[in-house]
């Protein structure tokens, strides 16, 4: 409840779960106790370093699923350490190709998206691009990091483009150009 409160946006709420089930954490089975505390380090510690070495507990446990790997990654993104995070947030890709399935949502490519740009890796920047737009062709955050690429590749004529397209799949959400 805590990640779905803060996904929408109700940090007090998403706070608030997540100290109820911190308090608890002790009646848990032992996989929920680090479930809780991998939580608990999200929002409470101020550096990622506890949120990584929660989440790589629960990799031990099982690493067969995308979500773990998510969390060492996204953990490591946050961190500005995106040559840790390439790996973990590239085996969540390869998990759900290997189910033959698309991500739960865009979102799970525009991390790696940004790492490969921030470090330079703008071929493989292009290729994920062009993969998640198999996935999820209109979604206006993967325009835009098309957009982004484009322009640091100093294509401008596709980067105008993109930036049109950009700002028209946002006409109806009352956003400012």
């Amino acid at each position: 409840l805590a990640l779905t409160c803060e996904n929408m946006g109700e940090y007090k709420q998403a706070e608030k779960w997540c100290l109820k089930v911190y308090d608890k954490r002790e009646q848990l089975p032992f996989e929920q106790q680090i479930w809780a505390n991998w939580i608990y380090a999200r929002y409470h510690e101020k550096s990622r370093i506890e949120e990584v070495n929660y989440a790589k507990q629960l990799l031990e446990i099982d690493d067969r699923g995308p979500i773990r790997h998510w969390l060492v990654g996204l953990a490591y993104f946050d961190m500005h350490q995106y040559n840790n995070a390439i790996p973990e947030l590239e085996k969540v890709l390869e998990i759900y190709k290997s189910w033959n399935t698309k991500p739960m949502n865009s979102g799970f490519y525009e991390n790696p998206i940004v790492a490969y740009h921030i470090t330079g890796r703008y071929k493989k920047e292009k290729e994920l691009i062009k993969r998640a737009f198999k996935d999820f062709p209109d979604d206006p955050q993967l325009i835009r990091r098309q957009a982004i690429l484009s322009l640091s590749e100093k294509d401008t004529v596709s980067a105008n483009r993109y930036i049109e397209n950009f700002l028209t799949s946002h006409k109806g959400d009352s956003w400012s150009e």
